[in-house]
């Protein structure tokens, strides 16, 4: 009977994969937040006034009390959302993390740390694709529909659990004599 080892990465080339990992989820969360928030505010803007017409809006015109109030609206459905979700430009705690955290390290214990963590980038790209397809349909959806997208990262736990799996890694691959 053979017994199946499993496949070691070496520590020099594991320790950059995931600093370059953690550097680039990070860039990428932290940059979409501007972005998303001026995508949803042209969004508001447009269904307030009627507007059919592709590209944004000058953001003068998206200032009024009304757009400003069903942008309001967006912002906190997302807020509530998310609160099951993750941290976005709109909510700045989330539980996902918290509900899934203790499953999902009995699991990165029986099959790995790597895994989890794909499964975590995986379900926060999933949440992020979903908020820009509901953005692209932004006329044949409604914009409340934006609120599900804290509903992929329950799959992985998204940014928290991506971060401590990293740390956790970095931690199991560093000798103790040089933390």
């Amino acid at each position: 009977m053979a017994i199946c080892r499993r496949r070691t990465v070496p520590h020099n080339l594991l320790q950059p994969f995931l600093c370059t990992a953690l550097f680039t989820v990070q860039l990428g969360l932290s940059l979409s937040d501007l972005p998303s928030a001026r995508l949803m505010q042209d969004i508001a803007c447009k269904r307030f006034y009627g507007i059919d017409r592709d590209g944004l809006l000058p953001e003068e015109q998206c200032r009024g009390e009304g757009v400003q109030r069903a942008l309001n609206s967006l912002s906190m459905g997302i807020s509530i959302a998310m609160t099951v979700g993750e941290a976005t430009a709109y909510a700045k705690s989330g539980v996902t993390g918290a509900l899934v955290a203790f499953p999902l390290g009995i699991l990165a214990d029986r099959i790995g740390r790597v895994p989890v963590l794909g499964l975590s980038i995986l379900s926060m790209l999933f949440s992020q694709g979903y908020a820009m397809y509901v953005c692209w349909k932004w006329r044949t959806m409604p914009a409340e529909a934006i609120w599900a997208m804290g509903a992929p990262l329950l799959i992985g736990g998204g940014r928290s659990v991506a971060e401590a799996m990293v740390f956790t890694v970095i931690a199991d691959v560093v000798p103790d004599s040089k933390r």
